[in-house]
Formats: structure tokens, sequence, C-alpha cells
């Protein structure tokens, strides 16, 4: 073979192996679909937990009676026995002369009912006993009035109301207390039943008061 043939014959065969070698470097198509994960299933979110239902007669409302507590279907039950006649107002007024503190009669209960603070002065704090209105305060103020023995019910009105059950029995002296708090237009009240020795300190520091109705009877000049 002539030099010349041999040079083609080899530019043939280095051609055939530069184009050969790339060809086998590929990777070969696989018929085979790629495998997909199965997708996870979404985690649950637990629900928010709820408050738990009232149970039966539990308190579902602020009025408090000493260590009682009233639900409000009690207390408008209450209320319906205590408070005083609706849309009635009253005049009251204070005496600073004098200071009474009778005994408690035999045959009854003596019930004095205080308020000494002078936070919402010149607020009405009214008391109704078994349907009747029976005393005002205002700021420093006290009253007092007896019952017959047994079981009676009473209502402290200011911007709410207040209710207490309380029993009583004959020759004996009791002390409740018209507590004051802020309310949302004026003062709010609270009745709650003292110790002897709480009562009659409360009373020391508290002028009397009295209160009629409004356009009935003589009414006396308030201060």
């Amino acid at each position: 073979m002539s030099k010349i043939g041999m040079h083609w014959a080899l530019l043939i065969l280095f051609g055939f192996v530069v184009i050969a070698i790339p060809a086998t470097c590929q990777q070969p198509a696989t018929s085979e679909t790629a495998v997909q994960q199965p997708a996870q299933p979404a985690t649950p979110t637990s629900p928010a937990p709820s408050a738990p239902a009232a149970k039966d007669g539990q308190e579902d409302t602020d009025v408090e009676v000493g260590e009682q507590k009233y639900t409000s279907e009690q207390q408008k039950e209450i209320e319906a026995k205590a408070c005083g006649p609706k849309g009635v107002d009253h005049w009251t007024k204070t005496d600073k002369d004098q200071h009474p503190v009778p005994a408690a009669p035999a045959d009854q209960a003596l019930i004095f009912v205080v308020r000494p603070t002078m936070m919402g002065n010149k607020v009405q704090s009214k008391l109704g006993v078994d349907g009747r209105w029976v005393g005002i305060n205002r700021g420093d103020n006290y009253f007092f009035f007896t019952l017959a023995a047994g079981e009676h019910f009473l209502c402290s009105q200011s911007e709410n109301h207040s209710v207490l059950v309380l029993k009583v029995e004959p020759g004996k002296t009791y002390y409740l207390q018209q507590k004051v708090k802020m309310g949302f237009a004026k003062a709010r009240t609270k009745l709650v039943q003292l110790k002897k020795d709480e009562g009659e300190k409360a009373l020391a520091k508290c002028h009397p008061s009295s209160f009629g109705e409004k356009g009935k009877g003589a009414e006396v000049a308030k201060d």
C-alpha cells in the first residue's frame, strides 16, 4: 500500500474511534419510569381546647354574699323576693348631730347596715327586705331596723343588685355592709355580713341616715 493510501486509512480509523467513544460514554436511556415517593399524609391539627361547660349550679355571676355565691337564676329569684318597688325615687339625709345605737329587742333581731367609705359619696345604696325598701346609705352612713325571727331576703341596689339570704334570731344583733366599688356610670354595691367586731368598728365611723319617698309626705331638706 502506498504511503498516501495508508495515510487515508489511518484518518478514517481515527475518525471512527473519535465518534464511537462519546457514544459509549452516554448513559443508556432507561425505560423505567422514576418511582415517585408516596405523599405523606398531612398531620391533623388538633382543635384548640374549648372552655369547659359550666356545671349545674356553678356560679355565673359576680354576685357574692359573704362566702356564698349565687347563680344568675338564684339571684333573680332572690331579687324578686327582696327588692322594693321599681321606679320609686327617694330622698335621703345624713344626721351628724347624733349617733343612736339601740340594743336588740328581746323578741326581734336588730340589723345595722353600714357603708363606711366616702367612695361614690352621693350615690345612693338602697336596701330592700322582703319586697320593701327599708333604708338608704350614702358615704359614711348607717341605718338600722328590726326583723322577726326567721329567714329574710335582702337586696342592695345601686348601679347593680347584690342579694343576701339572712336567717336571724330574736334578741341578736347583725351587721351588714354595703361595699362600694367603681361601676360603669356610678358606684356598684356588694352586700356582705360582718362579724361583730368588724361591724362595731365600721358603725363607729358612720352617721345615721334617714330617707323617704319623693313627693309623698314631708320631704326634709337634703344635705
